[in-house]
């Protein structure tokens, strides 16, 4: 009997693990999603209004890829999808 419970309690510990990572992407998601809303209003917060369009300075976009743990490119797409413009960009591309 010894061993049938002890069997017992492996399958239901191995039950147990099975839940848990079958949930985890689920789970994983619903951080990403909340990190991911967290960000994009972080974008929209720092963006300056000019001229009637919305900037965000490049140094900016870099800072908050470095906070975030995100590439720079992420924060591109938040701009393009926002209709925000980089200004002050590092390299002279755009004004």
């Amino acid at each position: 009997m010894g061993q049938s419970l002890a069997g017992t309690q492996v399958l239901i510990f191995w039950f147990a693990i099975c839940q848990v990572m079958h949930n985890a992407p689920e789970l994983d998601k619903e951080v990403q999603m909340g990190k991911k809303e967290e960000l994009v209003n972080s974008v929209l917060e720092r963006a300056q209004e000019s001229d009637g369009r919305k900037r965000l300075a490049c140094v900016e976009a870099f800072e908050l890829a470095r906070q975030f743990k995100v590439e720079v490119i992420e924060i591109g797409r938040i701009c393009n999808r926002h209709n925000i413009r980089i200004s002050n960009c590092r390299l002279g591309c755009f004004a």
